[in-house]
């Protein structure tokens, strides 16, 4: 969730970065309008985008994992129950609850506003004006539209103190349905309030309403310096209302700046382009990618053995938890500190083990999948998980490949045994294999250049209950940073 939000937050600064550099000055309102309104949606929904990537193996007769030395640091003796304490974590019901009452707040905030701009709808006189509503409000306010209606004070109107040129302006928000592009972006904000980026896409997308009602007088021949003028006069009066066109000083200044800008069509064509090459590299950025294998090779059901050997990797390529409470880590640590020994080998340096059940150890690896960084650090084990075992279908044409003792070494239900005992069984009677190409100083004295570890029906069936119970792999602490 956290690398979400960071990534939905850069790529909408970026966009709006953007927009400020290279198309706000330009006089392509058109095009900018459909770029501000698609940039906030591309931002929330990129980050979200995952892009399979194959990446080609070798191509070997099956799936192949270099061998790794084994250590002993998986125990299963006694059954102490492990002490349980109240681990319900409030962390996310909390964040849940802020995120849902700050939208609710905002929510409530536009349907008040909303709310009252009907009710001045509804109590001011109506008139038809060129195929809109034109409200006559009793109140002093300055002009402005909110979907087919125009608000005018009544006095001003019937005196004829409303320049027919700012009419137009407003009728050019309400045919180019303006109101629908800030309704978008207050609900955005309501539900994406996390993103203060947001905020200034409304001023970037108003600004942009400006300039396009303006070019919409401007090209039914209004005097450019008379409409000048009335602007600066309508900004020195202003009154600012949400959801509706203001006209206050700053935003005349660029709208006075725009009106005498010439237009460059080939500035306005290249920035086009320019801004699809740029939408196209920040998906390429902000996309997850994700990378899968292919090739001949076919995958196999890891065997203890081989989660052990893989489990350095796996525990770097893990997500970090969001972290344990005092209570979660003070049960982890007491049961570790009371079930750890050390352990002496005739050769090599002594190391720890851990002395655990399997309820034990599930309980430990629900715990560590929680921790976060620091905490994963300073544990002196580590916990992988296995999958759930399933039976795999062998070809007849593999198994009488494996048969060649030039290419494999078989081990049986974890037995040695010469290739020609295979010639016992059939293809049907293999119900899991593990593959391991042998490598440096693991070739030494052997033949074959693979390590094969079969399992047969009968011991599947036999051991498939205990591996369902107790699929929790230990690792010391050496063994997974190393």
């Amino acid at each position: 969730m956290t690398s979400y939000l960071i990534k939905t937050i850069l790529c909408s600064g970026l966009l709006l970065l953007f927009y400020h550099l290279f198309l706000e000055k330009e006089k392509m309102h058109g095009f900018n309008r459909w770029y501000l309104l698609i940039s906030m949606v591309f931002s929330l929904v990129i980050p979200l985008v995952s892009i399979e990537v194959k990446e080609r193996m070798e191509n070997v007769p099956e799936q192949l994992y270099r061998p790794i030395e084994t250590m002993e640091t998986v125990i299963y003796p006694q059954s102490q129950e492990l002490v349980t304490t109240d681990t319900t974590d409030w962390t996310m019901p909390i964040l849940l609850g802020i995120y849902m009452t700050i939208s609710a707040i905002l929510l409530f905030r536009l349907i008040k506003n909303i709310a009252s701009l009907a009710r001045g709808a509804s109590n001011g006189k109506t008139i038809d004006y060129n195929g809109t509503r034109l409200v006559l409000l009793p109140e002093s306010t300055a002009t402005y539209s909110f979907f087919n209606r125009i608000f005018v004070n009544k006095q001003e109107f019937e005196q004829n103190y409303i320049e027919p040129d700012i009419l137009q302006h407003e009728l050019a928000h309400v045919q180019q349905w303006h109101t629908l592009d800030l309704l978008f972006i207050e609900l955005m904000h309501a539900f994406v309030w996390f993103n203060p980026i947001l905020i200034y896409f409304k001023k970037a997308i108003q600004m942009n309403h400006e300039f396009l009602a303006d070019d919409a007088v401007l090209t039914n021949h209004a005097d450019l310096k008379n409409y000048q003028l009335i602007l600066i006069n309508k900004a020195l009066q202003a009154k600012t209302k949400n959801l509706t066109s203001s006209y206050n000083y700053s935003i005349t200044k660029k709208r006075l700046a725009m009106m005498t800008k010439s237009k460059n069509s080939f500035n306005i064509q290249f920035k086009r382009i320019l801004t699809v090459a740029v939408l196209a590299a920040l998906s390429f950025c902000f996309v997850e990618i994700v990378v899968a294998q292919s090739g001949k090779t076919k995958p196999t059901v890891p065997t203890k053995k081989e989660a052990i050997s893989k489990s350095k990797s796996s525990n770097k390529q893990r997500k970090f938890g969001p972290g344990l409470n005092n209570n979660e880590l003070n049960e982890y640590n007491t049961f570790i500190a009371s079930h750890t020994k050390i352990k002496t080998p005739d050769k090599g340096p002594a190391y720890n083990v851990l002395t655990a059940t399997p309820k034990e150890k599930n309980r430990l690896y629900e715990l560590f999948e929680k921790m976060n960084g620091e905490q994963r650090n300073e544990s002196e084990f580590g916990f992988s998980q296995f999958p759930i075992p399933t039976k795999l279908s062998v070809s007849k044409e593999m198994f009488e490949n494996w048969k060649d003792p030039k290419k494999f070494g078989i081990w049986i239900d974890d037995k040695k045994v010469p290739n020609a005992t295979l010639n016992n069984y059939t293809e049907k009677d293999i119900v899991e294999y593990s593959i391991y190409k042998l490598y440096g100083a693991a070739k030494k004295g052997r033949i074959y250049q693979y390590q094969l570890d079969l399992t047969t029906n009968a011991e599947f069936d036999r051991t498939y209950p205990k591996r369902i119970n107790d699929r929790i792999v230990v690792t010391t602490k050496d063994f997974i940073k190393n």
